[in-house]
């Protein structure tokens, strides 16, 4: 019988993810971020997922999405990185942009 290639999985994509350490290096580039959510925040329509606590680093916004209890998870982002103020940042604009890692 023929070997039957195996579909890719979203954990396949997991390999092509960065570390959200590394996103500054990667501003303007199309990818997907990586990385355990330490907080997010809510402030007026805009929703922020923050990956550290030092606001200087790489996040998530959105300003049409929010989401409940991502703190602690490990998430995955894609989008087009943009510096903002400095900062790295994804802007969300899809609900399938935010993924839960495998």
């Amino acid at each position: 019988a023929a070997a039957k290639t195996p579909l890719p999985t979203i954990s396949a994509s997991a390999a092509q993810c960065i570390a959200w350490k590394d996103a500054a290096a990667h501003a303007g580039e199309t990818t997907c971020v990586r990385g355990t959510v330490y907080s997010t925040n809510k402030s007026g329509s805009t929703f922020f997922i923050d990956f550290d606590g030092t606001r200087a680093s790489f996040y998530g916004v959105s300003f049409k999405w929010t989401w409940d209890d991502l703190r602690g998870k490990c998430v995955e982002i894609s989008g087009k990185i943009s510096p903002y103020n400095g900062r790295p940042q994804i802007v969300i604009d899809s609900k399938e942009q935010v993924k839960i890692c495998e």
